[in-house]
């Protein structure tokens, strides 16, 4: 018999075996499939850019033109043109070629910060007012003859909540941290839940609620990040988790601030930034401690399971027979519902300290390999703690609506990159003559970039000025003219200096190219 266990424990591990190397591969497809998916809808989205500029075109009757690139890709740019070293473009930015790029975020901590807060609502501050982990929403399937349910709810963090908020510095893009806050209507709180089972229970009676929104509509997290050891950054990419629900918004990143752990932090933002940026390159400063402010003002509608307790009511069977002692029935509906044991902020990964005089929320230190939690473990813990056999626990759907801030990999670098860099554009098309030129752009470290613009197909280069840069009153060198203006004249009555701001041809100008010329300050040693 022994032997016969065996084979089929052989067996059985085979089958196994195929179906992991199954489900790797087809892993790997998808993964694959996703990167497709994602460079035809970039191509698109692009498309859709220039379409809107179009119809822009088509309202002003022709009298402005406007030609765009935000560099989703390479498809308007002309690699044959450039004679210096290509620029590299990532992620809709474009920044001087790479040499380098060492990671200085794996070895780091990182916590939540509250901010400003009353001594009531231990973890909801002024910078974080939500919860870590997505502890609420469910899924509704189908139920079983077999269990007399017409539904079937399972939370959505069954197996793992998100809440473990360390992830985010692993490197690992299969992980992520949500960050949230749910409510359901204010009617089915009182009518059906009786306003029970809303609440994190912190300590002894103390409760926290969690079925709120948030003060201002807006939901706000602060993360800290604390390096290992002072390092010189000058690129942080935060790639953000979307809730594939139909409605759900990408949360933004509304500031970073730096500091080397002693002197005040300072923002690595510009004026330029906007709510769909998620990569940020600046100048090298000393890091040691590294501030993340996201923010969250949209919500999507789900479903929320909430947790109730009712009390057991026996039903009276009429003679007291033995079998009707040992099996009794009851009442399955309309039960009155009663209090029961609460989620524990504990079993978010919250640490409460209590004291005879005080009791204390906070947040502790997380390493990438940080400890995920279960819905399934801290439903587990809840029932547990029901000792009371005349007490029945069960799980129930509301409609609701949540807040979501979810956050896959923060990326912190060190990066070297070549001392110059070059990028020419394909040629602009119009189909009128142009006769004036500018130019607006969004951009960082403008001192180390300029600008030219040509209207013989790259044979001359013009320098020109971004509409909204402001150059310092110090500055030695003349600021390039902001509007060029086109005038046709004969061949022979061109001028060898054409005044600034005029440019002279004999033929009418239907395209233009557009050329960055980039270049670091040597000193920096390759960190710009």
């Amino acid at each position: 018999m022994m032997g016969e266990i065996k084979q089929d424990m052989d067996l059985l591990f085979q089958e196994v075996d195929i179906i992991g190397r199954a489900l790797y591969a087809d892993f790997n497809h998808n993964v694959v499939q996703q990167s497709m998916l994602q460079a035809e809808f970039d191509q698109i989205a692009d498309k859709l850019k220039d379409l809107e500029l179009l119809s822009s075109n088509l309202n002003v009757n022709g009298q402005i033109v406007f030609c765009r690139n935000d560099f989703a890709n390479n498809d308007k740019i002309d690699f044959d043109r450039i004679s210096g070293t290509p620029a590299h473009i990532e992620n809709g930015t474009v920044t001087l070629g790479q040499t380098s790029q060492s990671s200085v975020g794996k070895e780091a901590t990182i916590t939540i910060v509250p901010g400003n807060k009353t001594y009531k609502n231990f973890i909801i501050g002024s910078e974080s007012n939500g919860f870590p982990g997505n502890n609420h929403e469910i899924t509704v399937s189908p139920g079983s003859s077999l269990t007399n349910n017409d539904y079937t709810y399972r939370f959505v963090g069954e197996k793992n909540n998100h809440g473990a908020y360390g992830v985010v510095l692993d490197g690992d893009a299969n992980t992520w941290f949500e960050y949230e806050l749910v409510n359901v209507r204010e009617q089915d709180k009182q009518a059906v839940a009786k306003n029970l089972g809303w609440d994190y229970q912190v300590n002894g009676n103390q409760t926290l609620r969690f079925a709120r929104d948030p003060d201002g509509g807006v939901l706000k997290l602060n993360l800290q990040v604390i390096l290992a050891e002072e390092s010189l950054i000058n690129q942080i990419n935060v790639n953000m988790y979307t809730p594939p629900n139909h409605g759900a918004k990408t949360a933004i990143v509304k500031d970073i601030l730096v500091s080397d752990g002693t002197s005040a932090p300072l923002s690595v933002m510009t004026s330029a930034k906007l709510d769909s940026d998620y990569t940020f390159h600046f100048s090298p400063r000393t890091a040691k401690v590294i501030t993340i402010l996201f923010e969250q003002p949209e919500k999507y509608f789900t479903d929320i399971g909430h947790i109730y307790y009712e009390a057991k009511r026996q039903i009276e069977n009429g003679p007291d027979y033995v079998f009707d002692t040992i099996n009794k029935e009851y009442s399955p509906t309309h039960l009155p519902r009663v209090e029961g044991p609460q989620i524990a902020l504990q079993d978010l990964g919250v640490q409460v300290k209590a004291t005879p005089t005080s009791v204390d929320a906070t947040y502790g230190p997380q390493t990438p390999d940080g400890t995920t939690q279960s819905m399934e473990n801290i439903i587990s813990n809840v029932q547990y703690s029901l000792n009371d056999e005349n007490i029945e626990m069960g799980i129930e759907r509301f409609e609701g609506w949540r807040y979501c801030i979810g956050i896959r990999d923060i990326e912190i670098f060190s990066t070297e990159y070549e001392a110059t860099g070059e990028i020419v554009t394909e040629p602009y098309y119009f189909e009128q003559p142009l006769e004036k030129i500018t130019l607006d752009v969004r951009e960082e470290m403008p001192q180390y970039i300029k600008y030219q613009v040509s209207i013989d197909d790259g044979a001359t280069w013009h320098d020109i000025t971004p509409m909204g840069r402001q150059m310092a009153s110090s500055s030695d060198e003349a600021m390039a003219p902001k509007i060029y203006t086109i005038q046709q004249v004969e061949k022979q009555s061109q001028q060898a200096n054409p005044r600034p701001g005029y440019l002279e041809t004999e033929y009418p100008v239907y395209s233009i190219r557009m050329r960055m010329l980039f270049e670091r300050p040597a000193e920096t040693g390759g960190e710009a």
